[in-house]
């Protein structure tokens, strides 16, 4: 690599113990002191592949090398979009969920791919964005080719690699077809029913693992009136985690076994840091006062029912353990953290989970990532911690719960409580204040007359379409900040939303009220019901975009009275 090399090895000997140790822990530092020869080398490259990645091209968008060239933003945009199509290369209609043993991966079914689309960045079709969650980002090729670029002390990076290794690592997804009951209640004493067809993933076998999903016939009542009767997650089976990937770069490199988890960690770690954004969190976290970003809008009905669940069984309330979870993980089921090894939901210890999962009745492999498991070991904890004997009525709940709240964040020694209290249990306090009274509302009311995902011929809906006299006030469902208020041949007036997980989007406006840069809490006026852009009458679009995926997800598992 020439100069390219001498400049990173000299860079790594001034920077690599900020920049890398952090990410690579104790295993980097054990690792680069004790080996020597080939071993030696596979770690020198990932070191090389992280700088690379924590250093230089996130801040500056550096693809290609130690400067910025024109051809970085064309490797992006290649890797972006050849990502995308192969994300959707392979996903097939199958009958219902798998039976035991006997996966849908292998069988395949009705192949229906073509009716996924990029249109408002939407490529995926399961009703929960799920398959989202688990596709593809174009950080995960990326990252394999550079790596084997560095490897073989290339100058260069060799673009026309990009397409022969996502078809390698592309996802599978397998979906079966169901439905959503809605019901609201119209001005004459009667109810407006939809019925809404919807997919639903049922098995997806990824680079972030191979799953499958159980589901059960749930109805939702409103306390206006009316309900809503869908299918939500049963559960979770995890059949592999990263075993594909591991496996795949262990042959493609010739990576010896003792080595085999650490250059997966390199690429997956250098993925991450390629695709994810966690600029905006930060900018929210410390600029939105008292968490007013936080509201019930962040948490979709299915996940809110298992919480609810875990109140009913252990008398913790739903939003404290929700609050816990917000804290813990972002509502992420499938975090994990490098240093300890806490994952999921609740962060529970691998020690933990291993003790207490079986107890509960769930298995320690194959229930690992499945949220309710999760939540219910996770609950189950803080109750024989002694949350179980809060009074959640008195007004000095938060004062009962800060020593269980210490020990479950780690936190030991002189001045835990204090440090806890600082550092961990007020975030939580703050969180659940806001869970607990911040409730999901409608956008404005009226009549639903598009639901999301119907075909529009040249694409899918995106949103739901409500319709309501011009003029009627928009409110924003949740809290956040005013990204954009602005207007287009399409969208007419818009306004979006930004939460820590969401954006939310309002469309065809007559009037908006909010600027860009603006904090809105929920029920905060917005704008008002028009016409404007692409619009045959008065109504609103609502739509709703998972901002670590970048997918559009149904609003109806979000809303409710």
């Amino acid at each position: 690599m020439g100069s390219r090399r001498q400049f990173l090895k000299n860079q790594i000997k001034r920077q690599v113990k900020k920049k890398l140790m952090a990410a690579l822990g104790k295993k980097l530092l054990v690792a680069l002191a004790g080996i020597g020869g080939p071993v030696l080398l596979i770690v020198f490259l990932a070191v090389i592949l992280l700088f690379l990645v924590y250093s230089i091209m996130p801040g500056n968008g550096l693809l290609s090398g130690t400067e910025a060239s024109e051809i970085d933003k064309e490797i992006k945009e290649q890797a972006q979009e050849l990502t995308n199509e192969w994300n959707v290369a392979d996903m097939y209609e199958v009958p219902g969920e798998a039976s035991e043993g006997s996966p849908w991966y292998g069988r395949g079914g009705k192949k229906i791919g073509d009716k996924a689309d990029e249109y408002g960045g939407q490529m995926f079709i399961d009703n929960n964005g799920r398959d989202a969650e688990l596709a593809n980002r174009w950080g995960d090729a990326y990252s394999t080719v550079l790596y084997d670029m560095i490897r073989k002390g290339e100058s260069e990076f060799p673009i026309g690699q990009l397409e022969p290794v996502n078809k390698d690592l592309h996802p599978y997804f397998y979906y079966k077809k169901s439905k959503i009951e809605v019901c609201t209640p119209d001005s004459e004493g009667g109810m407006n029913c939809h019925t809404e067809d919807i997919y639903l993933l049922v098995e997806a076998k990824t680079i972030r693992g191979w799953y499958q999903y159980d589901y059960e016939w749930h109805t939702e009542h409103f306390k206006g009136g009316g309900h809503k009767k869908y299918e939500r997650l049963k559960n979770t089976k995890t059949l592999e985690r990263w075993e594909f990937l591991e496996d795949y770069l262990a042959k493609k490199y010739e990576v010896p076994d003792a080595d085999r988890e650490f250059t997966l960690q390199a690429v997956i770690n250098a993925s991450d840091g390629f695709t994810q954004q966690k600029e905006w969190m930060e900018w929210l976290f410390n600029n939105v006062s008292g968490y007013k970003w936080v509201s019930q809008s962040m948490i979709t009905s299915e996940m809110k029912l298992m919480f609810e669940e875990a109140e009913k069984k252990y008398g913790i309330p739903w939003w404290f353990l929700a609050a816990v979870a917000l804290k813990e993980s972002s509502f992420n089921p499938m975090a994990e953290r490098d240093d300890n090894g806490c994952f999921g939901l609740m962060q529970v210890t691998p020690d933990n989970w291993k003790h207490y999962a079986p107890a509960l009745g769930y298995d320690v492999v194959e229930d690992k990532y499945n949220p309710r498991a999760q939540i219910m070991v996770g609950a189950h904890m803080l109750s024989a911690m002694g949350l179980k004997s809060v009074n959640w009525s008195l007004g000095d709940w938060k004062k009962q719960t800060l020593d269980e709240l210490a020990f479950y964040g780690g936190f030991r020694g002189p001045g835990a409580l204090t440090r806890a209290e600082a550092e961990y249990a007020s975030v939580i306090w703050a969180f659940a204040d806001r869970l607990k009274t911040e409730k999901v509302g409608w956008p404005v009311t009226g009549k639903i007359t598009s639901y999301f995902g119907e075909d529009r011929g040249d694409h899918r809906h995106g949103g739901i379409d409500i319709a309501a006299d011009e003029g009627t006030p928009v409110v924003s469902v949740s809290g956040g900040v005013v990204e954009i208020a602005s207007s287009d041949d399409i969208s007419g007036k818009h306004i979006i939303v930004k939460d820590l997980l969401y954006s939310y989007g309002y469309m065809h406006l007559s009037r908006m009220y909010v600027k860009p840069g603006y904090k809105v809490a929920p029920g905060t006026v917005i704008g008002a019901i028009g016409s404007t852009g692409r619009s045959s009458g008065p109504h609103l679009h609502f739509q709703i975009r998972d901002l670590s995926t970048g997918s559009l997800v149904n609003p109806m598992m979000f809303l409710g009275d």
